[in-house]
């Protein structure tokens, strides 16, 4: 997920991150919002307040 961010270059939801996948879509969506949440709060991606995330510059 964090790589799809990268290469999006933009901030995504977890709905446009679903729809990434093979065999994605709302069916897998409750779990990449899990996802893209746990990885925000190690510091991975940045949760921004309208509920897209966006990749962390590397340093």
């Amino acid at each position: 997920m964090d790589a799809d961010l990268s290469a999006s270059g933009q901030p995504m939801n977890a709905a446009e991150i679903a729809r990434a996948f093979k065999r994605g879509g709302s069916r897998i969506e409750p779990g990449v919002q899990q996802a893209l949440t746990a990885l925000a709060r190690y510091g991975h991606v940045t949760s921004l307040t309208d509920g897209r995330f966006a990749a962390r510059r590397a340093a």
